[in-house]
C-alpha cells in the first residue's frame, strides 16, 4: 500500500496513477518541482513524482551531509562486530539445518522498515530521471531471497535510522551505515561507518594486507604483519647461559580473534606455508562454531605475499571493505546482521 498522491510505488518503483500538478505556492515544508509542478517534502534531492533533480538540494560526497561516519553518534553498541550467539540473516549451519527461530520461511528480515526502499518520510526510492541502475535483494534467515529494492539515481543510503533502506532493529548498524554510488554505469559501495564497517563475500583469492579483517563462520579475525623481531626472535640468554627450548619457527603473520568487547580472545602465529581454518579439519579449528564448514578457508604464503582463499564453504568468507569498491553482479554484502545481494 502507498500513501495517496504517490506517482511511484515506494516498494518497487512501479508507476502509479498520474496525479495533477499542484496549483498555487508550495505548502509549508514542501517544494514545487520545476518539471512537473507537483510538491515534494523539503530535503528531497529528487522529485517524488517525476524523479527530476530539485534545485538547491545537492547530493554530495561522503561526509557532506554529516554522514561520513559514526563518530560522535550514539546507538552503535559494539567496537567490533560480535562473535554472535545468533547468526545474521542468511547464515546457515554448515550441516544444512534450516532456520534459526527467526520466524517462518518467507517472513521478512527482522528490522526491515515498512518503507524499505523509501526515501525520507516514506517517499519513493531515490531517483535520477527514473533510470534503474540495479537492485538489492535481501537474504532471509533460511537463505532464500527476500525483498527486492530497486536502485535508481546517483546515491542510495543504507542505515539503521537514516537513508533509503533502514533496518531499525539492527543495533550493529550505524544510523547511516553505507552509501551506493552510481556513475558511468558502475555502482560502488562507500562505507560511512567506521565501527563495524561493511563486508563483502569473497569470490576469488584475496591478497591479504596488514590489518585486513574477515569473517569465517561466526569468527571475526584480523590479519597482522610481524616485526623482524617477532618473525625470527633471537635465543634468550640468562646469566651468560643460552636457554634451552624448542627451535623457534619463523612466522610470516599473525591472526587475532576479535570479540564484541573490543578485546582479543585468541591469537595464532602463522609459520606454515599454508594454514587451514575449519570446524573439524585444519591447523586452526573452531569445533563449537556450527556455521563454519569442516574445511572453511586457507591462508597461504608465496614469497612476500599472503592470500586468503575460501574453500567453497557453505556460508562463505567475508572481507571487510576498504575504501570505495565497485560492485559486480551477485556480490553479497554483509552489514550489521543483514545480508544484501547486488544485481544489475
Amino acid at each position: 500500500m502507498n500513501p495517496a498522491g504517490m506517482s511511484f510505488c515506494k516498494m518497487c518503483g512501479t508507476a502509479l496513477q498520474t496525479g495533477r500538478p499542484a496549483t498555487g505556492g508550495p505548502a509549508p515544508g514542501r517544494v514545487a518541482c520545476s518539471q512537473c509542478g507537483r510538491q515534494t517534502p523539503a530535503g528531497y534531492a529528487f522529485c517524488q513524482h517525476c524523479g527530476h533533480r530539485l534545485q538547491g538540494v545537492a547530493v554530495g560526497p561522503a561526509g557532506s551531509d554529516g554522514a561520513a561516519g559514526p563518530a560522535g553518534r550514539a546507538g552503535v553498541v559494539a567496537k567490533a562486530m560480535p562473535l554472535m550467539p545468533t547468526p545474521p540473516a542468511g547464515l546457515r549451519p554448515a550441516s544444512g539445518a534450516p532456520g534459526f527461530g527467526a520466524g517462518p520461511v518467507g517472513a521478512a528480515p527482522t528490522g526491515l522498515t515498512g518503507a524499505a526502499a523509501a526515501g525520507p518520510a516514506g517517499g519513493p526510492p531515490v531517483r535520477g530521471g527514473g533510470q534503474l541502475v540495479g537492485r538489492l535483494i535481501t537474504v532471509r534467515r533460511d537463505g532464500s531471497d527476500g525483498d527486492v529494492i530497486p536502485l535508481t539515481g546517483e546515491t542510495f543510503d543504507i542505515g539503521r535510522t537514516e537513508g533509503n533502506l533502514c533496518f531499525a532493529e539492527d543495533p550493529f548498524l550505524a544510523p547511516r551505515h553505507a552509501r551506493l554510488l552510481a556513475y558511468g554505469g558502475v555502482v560502488r559501495i562507500r562505507v560511512l561507518d567506521t565501527v563495524n564497517g561493511v563486508f563483502i563475500r569473497l569470490r576469488e583469492p584475496h591478497e591479504l594486507q596488514p590489518g585486513d579483517v574477515f569473517y569465517v563462520g561466526k569468527e571475526l579475525l584480523r590479519f597482522e604483519a610481524l616485526s623482524p623481531e617477532e618473525r625470527d626472535p633471537p635465543s634468550l640468554v640468562e646469566h651468560g647461559v643460552r636457554l634451552f627450548g624448542s627451535a623457534p619457527r619463523e612466522s610470516w603473520g599473525r591472526l587475532r580473534q576479535l570479540t564484541c568487547a573490543g578485546t582479543t580472545r585468541d591469537m595464532w602465529y602463522l609459520s606454515r606455508p599454508e594454514v587451514v581454518l575449519g570446524r573439524e579439519e585444519g591447523d586452526i579449528t573452531f569445533p563449537d562454531d556450527e556455521f563454519m564448514s569442516r574445511r572453511h578457508a586457507v591462508l597461504s604464503r608465496s614469497g612476500n605475499r599472503a592470500r586468503l582463499i575460501d574453500q567453497n564453504s557453505s556460508n562463505g568468507t567475508y572481507l571487510r571493505v576498504r575504501g570505495d569498491r565497485e560492485l559486480r553482479p551477485s556480490d553479497v554484502l554483509r552489514m550489521g546482521d543483514q545480508l544484501l545481494r547486488f544485481e544489475p
